[in-house]
């Protein structure tokens, strides 16, 4: 490339569906706000080589930063 710029191809790996239980609020925290914590109950995701099912158990944890900044926090595991 003549403008010394790199361009990185990407393409998705799966398509990802998620069961969100309920959302717990939380409010303020030192460092902004605690949006909420969302509990992900199950799923499934598929793509051309993966695919599998979201186990029960993982959460999102949504923080909102004093910058404005969303800062987000989702663990969840994946199975086959």
């Amino acid at each position: 490339m003549s403008d010394g710029q790199r361009h990185l191809l990407v393409e998705p790996l799966f398509d990802l569906t998620m069961e969100v239980g309920q959302r717990v609020d939380i409010g303020l925290l030192p460092s902004g706000t605690r949006r909420y914590i969302a509990h992900i109950s199950g799923g499934s995701f598929s793509g051309a080589r993966l695919r599998g099912r979201v186990m029960s158990g993982g959460a999102d944890w949504l923080a909102i930063r004093d910058d404005g900044h969303a800062q987000l926090d989702i663990r969840m595991v994946f199975s086959d």
